[in-house]
């Protein structure tokens, strides 16, 4: 449905065939954000992507990298249960036991459960938004000395969350609010 694409998807098909994962993560690393912003919904085609291409590799991908395509499709959805059941898949790859905790495992598990916050803020459940927005502070936590630091990424969804309830609870003009502001516009670069 997209032609204009077909180039970029035979050069992710060759990159497949060959199963070269490195490289198709670096070129998916481009390619989702820049269809998510040229075909936003209720065009499908990043749900699309993740649903139908991405996951017939996903045990190949690096943890991290699956947690940002798994956000732009999911918010590419139109039920809250659908995106909740996206960052819930990746969370639980995450968590499980006998997982080492590094900072990519770690930045994923945090990131999706930021954005199964953002999810819950955007249909209104605040209560739910709340709670992952302290769980994912916890993991962001953990994720401090000893295992490096964590990509930006994983700030960046956390802080809109942090963003979305104080703005939810009327506290905007709370000093945590603006930190998280700009905290969340440092990272958007």
């Amino acid at each position: 449905t997209h032609p204009e694409l077909a180039p970029e998807f035979n050069e992710l098909a060759d990159l497949f065939r060959r199963k070269l994962w490195h490289q198709m993560t670096t070129k998916l690393e481009t390619f989702f954000p820049r269809i998510s912003a040229k075909y936003p919904p209720p065009d499908q085609l990043a749900l699309r992507l993740y649903s139908k291409f991405v996951k017939e590799f996903d045990t190949k991908l690096n943890q991290l990298s699956l947690a940002k395509f798994a956000a732009v499709a999911a918010f590419h959805c139109t039920s809250i249960t659908d995106q909740l059941n996206i960052f819930g898949e990746i969370a639980d790859r995450c968590s499980k036991p006998g997982l080492q905790p590094t900072p990519t495992i770690i930045g994923a598990q945090a990131m999706a459960v930021s954005c199964s916050g953002l999810a819950y803020a955007m249909a209104g459940q605040q209560i739910e938004a709340r709670g992952c927005m302290e769980r994912a502070e916890g993991l962001i936590e953990t994720g401090g000395p000893g295992t490096g630091p964590l990509d930006g990424v994983v700030y960046l969804y956390y802080h809109r969350l942090r963003m979305r309830c104080h703005t939810a609870r009327g506290t905007s003009e709370d000093s945590e609010f603006y930190t998280s502001s700009i905290a969340c516009l440092s990272l958007m670069n």
